[in-house]
């Protein structure tokens, strides 16, 4: 099952809770994603109280095997866009 699909499952069962929800994705690599992301939430709610952020990458691999463009990729997505 792909993660997109999934946070439409759980999104399907927050709702059934009776309360709103908004799936919103977004390559958190990106620095202006996070931004897009604020902005639809605003835009749907008109404020932001809570934002779950589950952004995570991993590589398999070891550690010779990891280019520059693998670990730039990892700390984009693991360390930035957590921040």
């Amino acid at each position: 099952m792909s993660g997109g699909s999934r946070a439409v499952q759980v999104a399907a069962q927050v709702c059934g809770l009776g309360r709103r929800v908004l799936v919103v994705p977004a390559d958190l690599a990106e620095p202006a994603a996070a931004v897009t992301v604020a902005e639809a939430v605003m835009g749907e709610f008109g404020r932001l109280d809570i934002l779950v952020n589950n952004a995570r990458i991993i590589h398999w691999g070891s550690a010779a095997q990891t280019t520059v463009e693998d670990f730039d990729q990892l700390v984009a997505v693991d360390v930035r866009a957590r921040s």
